[in-house]
């Protein structure tokens, strides 16, 4: 029996799905810079967490993904143009294996300016 390919495009269902599934996702708004500088402020002066401070200095003042910072190398690092070239990311999968890989997309592949300070 050959199935009509213009059956498989058609909803099956007498109903919209958009209908029945409820959109409870939120907007993420950004964090402001008065809030990145107590949240950094907080992280320096704390008893635990100032060793992750240059960590958390630079994700702030770079953009990156954790997973990019994570797989971070030297030759990813151009300190005399103040780039940061990233390429790949560092990432841990469901079955606990840890994996190099290519950014997701196109647009992840990119090179990120450096300020002073993060250089």
């Amino acid at each position: 029996m050959a199935v009509d390919d213009d059956v498989l495009l058609k909803n099956p269902f007498g109903f919209e799905l958009a209908g029945v599934v409820v959109n409870d996702s939120v907007t993420r708004k950004a964090i402001t810079k008065d809030q990145m500088r107590k949240f950094l402020k907080f992280v320096h002066d704390d008893n635990v967490y100032y060793k992750y401070y240059e960590v958390v200095y630079i994700l702030f003042h770079t953009g990156r993904r954790i997973s990019e910072f994570c797989g971070l190398t030297l030759r990813n690092i151009d300190l005399e143009n103040k780039v940061i070239n990233i390429d790949h990311q560092f990432w841990r999968t469901s079955d606990i294996r840890w994996v190099i890989e290519s950014t997701k997309t196109n647009a992840g592949t990119r090179k990120l300016p450096m300020t002073e300070d993060v250089a």
